[in-house]
C-alpha cells in the first residue's frame, strides 16, 4: 500500500505522519513462503497427511514422527486394592529401551455388565485413555525381554475392569538434513522444538537435551544459527519452544541441519516442527483477505439467532457486526448433528458417507482439511479449541501450525479459547494467519454467566413481541433448560463482540474474513428426544452462517437451503484459491453477488442411526428408514408436526437421490482410503479430553 500524497512541503511533515498511522492501522501481511517438511528431510514414509505430535495441550506438525512399536493389549484386567501387576513379553525392538520410550492407554468399564453382548458395547463406546503417570516397568535387567507392568487404578475403584494397550517408541535419529533450497534478503527461518515423552522416574542428576540447528550455504562451511539446551524434569522446560534465524541476504542451495543429543537415553523423544521460512510482508496490500478467523460455536441454533427472527434478544452484537455489516444465510444445514462428524464435513466439504467411519480422519485416508489447503497457500494455521470430539486425535489437527486444546471449563467456557485468540491476533497481526476458535459455550449442560441469570425467563407473560411465547413446542419439564440455553448464546454474543473489537482495534478487520458457523443445533424435546444426535428434524440440523470482510457485502440475508459441505469452497472463492474437485459442496459466493442458487439442490443429512440417511430437495424433507420412510413439506410445514402420507413423485425422486448419494460417496471413500485399511478404531486420547467428555455428558 502506498503512503506517498502530493502534498505542499510545509505540510509534508504532518500529513505523512497521518498516513503512516493509516498505515499502521492495517499493516502488510507477511506470509509463510516454505515449509520443511518429512518429504524435505528424506525421512518416513510418504503419507496422506503431514504427521503430527502434541506435547502438553498444543500439537504441531513435525520433521519426523515417532516410529511404534506395538507391544501387546491386555484384556479384563482387575485391580486388587487399587494396584495390578501383568507379565509382559516386549518385542525383540522394544527391549533394551527405556521407560520413556513406552506408552500406555487404558480402557475401562464397570465389571457388572450383564451379559457379553453388552460388555461388547460398553467397550466400543470407551476410549483408550492415555495415562501419563500411575505406571511402571518392573525389569531385572534393562536387556531383559521380560517385565511386569505395574498399574495403579486410575479410578481407585477395583470393582472396573481395565483393557490396556502398551506400546514403545524407536529412538528419534540425532541429526536430520533438509534438501536444497533458497533463502530471499530479509526472511526469516522458524524453529520449534521440544520433548515428547519426558522420562517419568529418573534418577539425578537431570537428563538434559541439547538442540541446535546449522545452516550451510552455496557451498560455504555450515554454521550453527541457533541452540538451547532443555531439563527433562523441569516443567518450565516442557512444551514447545520457539526461535527464529534472521536471513540479512539472499542464499542460494542452504540446507538446514537439525540436531538433538542427550547425556541420558531417558531424557524423552525431541521433536523437531516442521521449519517455516517466512517472507518479509508484501509491499502492496492485498485485495483478497489476508487473515481468516473461523468462529465455531458448538450447538448454536441457527433459529436462536436473533437476526433470523428469533423471538428474544439472544445474538444483538452478531447482529450489529456481522449481520449487518456482512452476509447471512438463514437455512443452512448440517450434515450430521454431532460435533466431530459435522465438524469433518465443515472442513473437508465432503457429506459423512463419504468419509471414514466413527467421526474420525486416520493419517492414511488422503482427505483434505481446510487448513492444509490454507497452509500450502502461504497462510500461517492456528486453532484454539475445546478438545473433545474436534481433539487433534480425530483428525483436525491435520494442517494447523499450532493447534491447542483447552479443557472444557465447568463455567465461564470460552473465555479462555477466545482470549488465546485475541492474543495471537495482537502477536501476529503483520501474518497472513487462518485462525480456528471453537467453543462448547452453548452445549450442554448450560452454563451462562452470572450476568445474564435474569435473562429470558418463560415464567413470564411473552418472551417476544408475537402473541405465541418462542418455543412453544417445548414441554414444560425442558423450559428451564430451554432458557439457559439462550442465555449461554447471549453469552456468546459478547465473546464474539470482544474479539470482533479486537481485531477492529488492530487494524485488521478490513484485511480480516470473520466467518461464525456452529456444527448442529439443540433439540429440547419438540420431537421427543431432547439434546442432538438422535434425529434429524430441523431443531438439530439448521446452524447459523455469517460472513464479514472482504469480498462479502453488508447485510445481504440468502434464504436459499445450503449445507455445512459448502463452507470450503465458499471460503476457498472467497479467498481467489483454487477449487478442490473432491468437494461434495458448492461456492455459495454468487449468492453473495444476488445470483439464485441451483433450483432443488439435494442437501444430505445423517443421524446415529443405523445406515439411515435424510434428503432435503425444494420444499421437501426425506428421512430413509424404516417402510416407506418419512416426508415433510417444510414450505407448508415448519416445524415438521405433519408427515406427509401421499406424494409419490416426491418419493421417489428422494429414494433417487439416495441411492446416488450413497453411490457416489462410496466412491470417493474408496478413492481417499487405501484398499486394505480397516475402518478407524477410536482413537486414544488424554486424560484431559476424556474428563472434557465427562462434563460435557459424553462420558459417564
Amino acid at each position: 500500500m502506498s503512503c506517498t500524497v502530493p502534498i505542499p512541503l510545509r505540510r509534508a511533515a504532518l500529513l505523512c505522519l497521518l498516513a503512516a498511522l493509516a498505515c499502521h492501522r492495517s499493516p502488510p501481511a507477511e506470509r509463510v513462503i516454505l515449509r520443511l517438511g518429512p518429504e524435505d528431510f528424506a525421512v518416513g514414509q510418504r503419507r496422506a497427511h503431514v504427521p503430527v505430535a502434541a506435547i502438553g495441550d498444543q500439537a504441531r506438525e513435525v520433521v519426523i514422527d515417532r516410529d511404534p512399536i506395538p507391544v501387546g493389549q491386555i484384556s479384563d484386567v482387575r485391580f486388587e486394592r487399587g494396584t495390578a501387576r501383568v507379565d509382559v513379553t516386549l518385542p525383540e525392538p522394544a527391549v533394551g529401551l527405556p521407560d520413556s520410550a513406552f506408552v500406555l492407554s487404558v480402557q475401562r468399564w464397570p465389571a457388572a455388565v450383564p451379559d457379553d453382548f453388552a460388555r461388547v458395547v460398553a467397550q466400543g463406546e470407551s476410549n483408550f485413555v492415555v495415562l501419563d503417570s500411575g505406571w511402571q516397568l518392573e525389569r531385572e535387567r534393562a536387556e531383559s525381554a521380560s517385565a511386569t507392568l505395574r498399574l495403579d487404578s486410575p479410578t481407585g475403584d477395583d470393582s472396573v475392569l481395565y483393557n490396556i494397550r502398551l506400546k514403545a517408541y524407536r529412538p528419534m535419529p540425532g541429526q536430520l538434513q533438509s534438501r536444497e533450497f533458497s533463502l530471499p534478503a530479509g526472511s526469516r527461518i522458524e524453529l520449534a522444538y521440544g520433548l515428547a515423552n519426558p522420562a517419568r522416574v529418573s534418577p539425578p542428576p537431570p537428563p538434559m537435551v541439547r538442540f541446535a540447528a546449522s545452516l550451510e550455504c552455496g557451498g560455504a562451511p555450515a554454521r550453527e544459527v541457533f541452540a538451547a539446551t532443555l531439563d527433562a524434569r523441569n516443567p518450565d522446560d516442557l512444551g514447545w519452544h520457539d526461535a527464529s534465524v534472521a536471513v540479512a541476504q539472499a542464499a542460494q542451495a542452504c540446507r538446514l541441519r537439525l540436531h538433538a543429543t542427550s547425556d541420558r537415553r531417558d531424557a524423552g523423544a525431541p521433536l523437531w516442527a516442521v521449519p517455516r521460512v517466512v517472507s518479509s510482508p508484501l509491499r502492496e496490500r492485498e485485495s483478497r483477505p489476508t487473515s481468516v478467523v473461523l468462529i465455531s460455536l458448538d450447538t448454536l441454533r441457527g433459529d436462536h439467532l436473533s437476526s433470523n427472527g428469533y423471538g428474544r434478544a439472544t445474538s444483538p452484537e452478531i447482529d450489529r457486526l456481522l449481520v449487518a455489516r456482512g452476509s447471512s444465510f438463514a437455512d443452512v444445514s448440517t450434515t450430521y448433528p454431532m460435533t466431530n462428524y459435522a465438524h469433518l464435513g465443515m472442513f473437508t466439504g465432503l457429506y459423512p458417507a463419504a468419509l471414514p467411519r466413527n467421526g474420525t480422519l486416520p493419517p492414511d485416508v488422503s482427505v483434505r482439511m481446510l487448513a492444509e489447503v490454507l497452509r500450502d497457500a502461504g497462510f500461517e494455521t492456528v486453532a484454539f479449541t475445546e478438545d473433545t470430539l474436534v481433539g487433534g486425535v480425530y483428525g483436525f489437527w491435520f494442517g494447523f501450525d499450532r493447534f491447542t486444546e483447552r479443557s472444557v471449563e465447568p463455567r465461564d467456557r470460552g473465555d479462555r479459547t477466545f482470549a488465546d485468540g485475541m492474543r495471537y491476533a495482537r502477536e501476529h497481526r503483520d501474518r497472513k494467519f487462518f485462525l480456528w476458535l471453537h467453543t462448547y459455550k452453548t452445549h450442554g449442560p448450560y452454563t451462562a454467566g452470572e450476568r445474564y441469570r435474569s435473562l429470558f425467563v418463560s415464567s413470564q407473560a411473552t418472551d417476544g413481541a408475537g402473541a405465541e411465547p418462542v418455543g412453544a413446542d417445548v414441554p414444560a419439564a425442558h423450559r428451564a433448560e430451554f432458557d439457559e440455553y439462550d442465555r449461554t448464546i447471549r453469552d456468546a454474543d459478547d465473546l464474539v463482540a470482544g474479539l470482533v473489537a479486537e481485531l477492529e482495534r488492530l487494524g485488521l478487520l478490513e484485511r480480516t474474513l470473520v466467518v461464525l458457523v456452529s456444527d448442529h443445533g439443540e433439540s429440547f424435546a419438540e420431537h421427543g428426544l431432547p439434546g442432538h444426535g438422535f434425529d434429524a428434524y430441523q431443531e438439530t440440523l439448521t446452524v447459523p452462517l455469517v460472513l464479514r470482510g472482504p469480498g462479502v457485502p453488508a447485510g445481504r440475508r440468502v434464504s436459499a437451503p445450503a449445507s455445512l459441505v459448502d463452507l470450503v469452497p465458499t471460503l476457498l472463492d472467497l479467498l481467489g484459491l483454487p477449487a478442490l474437485p473432491e468437494v461434495q459442496g458448492i461456492s455459495l459466493v454468487p449468492a453473495l453477488r444476488g445470483e439464485p442458487l441451483p433450483e432443488d439442490r439435494p442437501l444430505y443429512f445423517q443421524w446415529l442411526a443405523k445406515d439411515v440417511r435424510g434428503v432435503r430437495f425444494g420444499p421437501w424433507k426425506f428421512f430413509d428408514g424404516g417402510n416407506a420412510g418419512t416426508l415433510f413439506n417444510l414450505a407448508a410445514d415448519p416445524r415438521e408436526l405433519r408427515p406427509v402420507t401421499g406424494a409419490p413423485e416426491a418419493r421417489r425422486t428422494a429414494a433417487t437421490r439416495l441411492v446416488a448419494y450413497a453411490a457416489d460417496s462410496a466412491s470417493r471413500r474408496a478413492l481417499a482410503s487405501p484398499g486394505s485399511a480397516p475402518e478407524a478404531e477410536r482413537p486414544e486420547i488424554s486424560d484431559r479430553a476424556e474428563k472434557s467428555l465427562r462434563a460435557l455428558g459424553y462420558v459417564q
